[in-house]
């Protein structure tokens, strides 16, 4: 059997091995770090990465989305990332305390979230999974603001740098319940159907 080539192919993979070692376990400020892992992400997958934010740009950090508070107000309210016809991503970036079951406030005597099964499967905290379940509620509002001006997003997603990324589709019927995401760890970032997950998300109309 022939050797791998050693072009492109290679290079990337590799790229994506560096990205999942630096990554993984990552701790820190979200409003530090997500920009910045969102980015080194595109250019590992070789995904486009996004432009400039200005009003009524198809693909940025920070797109303005109009809402209203629970006081009836008109506001203006900010995804973390957005990419027109394609999804909603909001960032997060949890505790080590929060992830490893250390809180207080988790009872279940679930195992650590990175004792990853084979399956894919994980078993989060009682508290991780709050977090995460707030950063879903905050895109679901997002994404039916965006319905009231006749756009309907097919994903929403919640990055946990450091963890990795929690999908939600459309095609569920109002994305589904909470429970019915894909979680995709950093380390599935090593295999191609994972790969490939984000390279078909990368086209919009």
């Amino acid at each position: 059997m022939d050797a791998e080539p050693s072009g492109t192919m290679s290079l990337m993979k590799r790229s994506i091995q560096s990205l999942v070692d630096e990554w993984r376990g990552a701790t820190g400020s979200e409003r530090g770090n997500l920009q910045r892992f969102l980015l080194e992400f595109c250019e590992a997958l070789e995904l486009p990465r996004p432009g400039h934010t200005v009003e009524g740009a198809p693909y940025c950090f920070e797109a303005p989305v109009p809402t209203v508070n629970l006081q009836g107000a008109a506001v203006t309210d900010h995804m973390d990332l957005y990419r027109k016809d394609c999804f909603i991503l909001e960032g997060k970036q949890t505790s080590e305390q929060v992830r490893k079951g250390k809180s207080k406030r988790d009872t279940q005597g679930h195992r650590p979230l990175f004792e990853l099964p084979e399956t894919g499967t994980y078993h989060a905290t009682r508290a991780y999974d709050e977090a995460v379940n707030k950063a879903f509620g905050q895109s679901v509002d997002y994404a039916k603001a965006l319905a009231l001006r006749g756009e309907r997003v097919p994903f929403l997603i919640v990055c946990d740098v450091g963890v990795g990324f929690h999908v939600w589709d459309a095609f569920r019927g109002g994305y589904g319940r909470y429970a019915s995401k894909e979680f995709i760890s950093l380390d599935d970032l090593l295999k191609t159907d994972k790969q490939d997950f984000f390279r078909d998300r990368k086209s919009t109309r």
